[in-house]
């Protein structure tokens, strides 16, 4: 029998075979008792009830849990109460990030349109004023010793209107002044004594413009241009011999003797401009209040219709 070798290892040094079967061996042993362990650490578990039987009928039918209350026939079941729905919230809106936006742009305003006047299908205007000259206003043209002219005049306009505020149309009046009788420069150096008695038709074309100011207050103006026709007498009486100087204003004239007729002229040219303020009294009347010229300068109030 042969003798065993000699160990070349060193004393006290394991070999590498035992030492990993060791390792192994433990590792069995600790995957052994972890189940143990965990089971240890868990709460005890509740045992379930047993399962219920469930019996079908061989001919056919409903099942039927055994040990439940068999349902009455025709009976119905009771109706699901419906839910309510929870609200959906919108998907969050996402900002986009950007140059600012232009604003929108402004719709152009609407014209307003303008306002309608009623226009009248005829104005009929009555005036009633005086006239009147004063001396001095001839004194300042070379007529020396001119007397004061006065007078009344009344006249009637018809006006067909072409829009509320123009109308057109004729006028028909009657003028009477009132001149004292006096000595006259005459020709040359003489001095007579004249008296006139004279009444003037006035007709004419005629222009109205209508404009309303506040509330019932309107604005008149009118402008026209007619004939004055004079009807009557102008006479000149010679005066006295004898008249001083300085006198003749005063000098004494023949009654009858002497007494002459003047001849009128046909026709002469009137024009007529005035303005003033009109109030509205209703039912298309006004009254009127104007100032102007008419042959001679005028002031006087009137009456008015526009219908």
């Amino acid at each position: 029998m042969a003798a065993p070798e000699p160990s070349t290892r060193p004393p006290n040094v394991r070999s590498p075979a035992k030492g990993r079967g060791a390792g192994l061996a433990w590792a069995a042993i600790a995957m052994a008792l972890l189940p143990a362990t965990a089971l240890a650490q868990a709460p005890a578990a509740t045992e379930l009830p047993p399962p219920a039987p469930l019996y079908v009928p061989d001919q056919g039918g409903r099942a039927e849990l055994k040990g439940e209350p068999a349902p009455v026939p025709g009976a119905r079941l009771a109706p699901l109460t419906p839910q309510a729905k929870r609200p959906v919230a919108p998907p969050a809106r996402k900002e986009r990030v950007g140059p600012a936006a232009a604003p929108p742009a402004l719709a152009a305003p609407r014209p307003v349109p303008p306002r309608i006047e009623a226009l009248p299908a005829l104005m009929v205007l009555l005036d009633v004023g005086g006239i009147g000259l004063p001396g001095s206003a001839m004194t300042a043209f070379g007529y020396d010793g001119f007397a004061s002219v006065r007078g009344a005049a009344v006249d009637v306009s018809v006006l067909w209107p072409t829009s509320p505020r123009h109308a057109f149309g004729a006028r028909v009046g009657v003028g009477v002044p009132v001149m004292p009788a006096r000595n006259w420069w005459g020709e040359g150096s003489t001095v007579t004594y004249i008296d006139i008695d004279v009444v003037a038709l006035d007709l004419a074309f005629t222009y109205a413009y209508w404009r309303p100011l506040i509330g019932r207050l309107s604005l008149i103006g009118r402008a026209g241009l007619g004939l004055a026709i004079p009807v009557g007498d102008v006479s000149r009486i010679e005066v006295l011999p004898g008249c001083k100087a300085g006198q003749e204003a005063r000098c004494p004239h023949w009654r009858q003797a002497g007494r002459l007729s003047d001849p009128l002229p046909a026709a002469l040219p009137s024009v007529q401009l005035s303005g003033g303020l009109a109030f509205e009294l209703g039912g298309g009347l006004h009254l009127r209040a104007e100032a102007g010229v008419r042959g001679l300068p005028w002031v006087g109030v009137g009456l008015g219709l526009r219908r």
